[in-house]
């Protein structure tokens, strides 16, 4: 029942002190200042530790990269002598690169992380104790309100006043209990802020420097001589020849190069005795048609039509005969069907 009626009291107490506003003493005030300081100092230092974390992967990651360079650079083909030394430097650096970034990390979570961490957890102490000191302080103001009204009212029940006044003087000497609790707090606090933070960032500071300077040492002695590799001037796949027509006339005009022409026929020369004869002693095709009559010859004189002199035009292609059929009606002999010439 007395927890309900304190939980009472003070809620009604906090809605005065909003609507009407609350007195601060200047213990108080400078109470409150102490505690916005640690406040602030515990934002600071839990931005600082997310900081410190994110560094010591960052130094982790250069190492890790190099190597992961390193192994895609050695699955490049046709290296060189020297790109093959550049990638087993590169490789090499990488690694120990790696492991200072690692032994860094080490001690920076030891040195610089562990620290912040205490602060941060001893933070909630305080949150704790200034929850009580406000509680009693509530209880307080209640009381010192209710025994200013008991005295400027006559009251029927002599004892109230005393009683009231008593549990006045408890919640002061509670309020002064709780609130020297916080003020030992506050000041314990913002020397073990301080004293992390700046821990953490000269942790941070000393394990950037040992980390580069591992890192200067291997690079000035694996990169001392950097340069750039041999390369061959021959192309990797030469130029192949443009493709020739085979036998094709060289005139201009003629067909692109490697375009068939299905037109094309073989010249024919004015001497054709000259022509390479086919075996069994005769001439090719074109020189056997050379006897054929002129065009108004009868249909099956010859496999070529010549129109005009045969020196100065290319006979024209006609295909073989397709089938026999009918007899002449002049020699009663048997002919072959000739088509029109093309």
């Amino acid at each position: 029942m007395e927890v309900i009626k304190g939980y009472a009291r003070r809620t009604t107490q906090s809605i005065r002190e909003r609507i009407s506003g609350a007195s601060t003493s200047a213990e108080e005030q400078q109470l409150l200042e102490g505690e916005e300081k640690v406040r602030r100092l515990e934002a600071s230092s839990r931005t600082i530790g997310d900081k410190l974390i994110k560094m010591a992967r960052l130094i982790e990651e250069i190492g890790v990269t190099m190597k992961e360079i390193g192994d895609e650079y050695k699955q490049v083909p046709d290296l060189v002598d020297d790109s093959q030394r550049i990638c087993q430097d590169v490789l090499a650096v990488g690694a120990k690169l790696t492991a200072a970034a690692r032994e860094q990390q080490q001690q920076l979570s030891e040195t610089g992380f562990r620290p912040i961490q205490e602060f941060s957890r001893s933070c909630a102490k305080l949150s704790e104790a200034e929850k009580l000191r406000q509680q009693h302080h509530l209880e307080l103001d209640f009381f010192k309100r209710k025994v200013q009204q008991l005295r400027t009212t006559p009251q029927r029940d002599c004892s109230r006043l005393p009683r009231n006044e008593q549990r006045l003087h408890t919640w002061r000497v509670e309020v002064w209990r709780s609130s020297e609790i916080c003020r030992a707090l506050t000041s314990e606090l913002y020397v073990l802020g301080r004293r992390a933070i700046d821990t953490g960032v000269l942790t941070v500071a000393g394990m950037v420097q040992n980390y580069f300077a591992v890192g200067a040492s291997e690079t000035s002695v694996a990169f001392h001589s950097l340069h750039l590799p041999e390369y061959q001037t021959e192309p990797v796949l030469p130029p192949l020849p443009a493709p020739q027509q085979e036998g094709g006339p060289a005139a201009a005009g003629a067909a692109p190069v490697g375009a068939p022409d299905p037109f094309w026929a073989p010249p024919v020369s004015a001497d054709r005795g000259d022509r390479s004869q086919a075996p069994g002693g005769a001439g090719p095709p074109w020189s056997r048609a050379s006897a054929s009559p002129p065009a108004s010859a009868p249909p099956g004189a010859s496999y070529f039509t010549t129109l005009g002199s045969a020196v100065s035009r290319a006979p024209t292609y006609q295909p073989p005969p397709a089938s026999t059929w009918g007899s002449s009606s002049v020699s009663g002999s048997y002919s072959t069907y000739q088509p029109p010439p093309i």
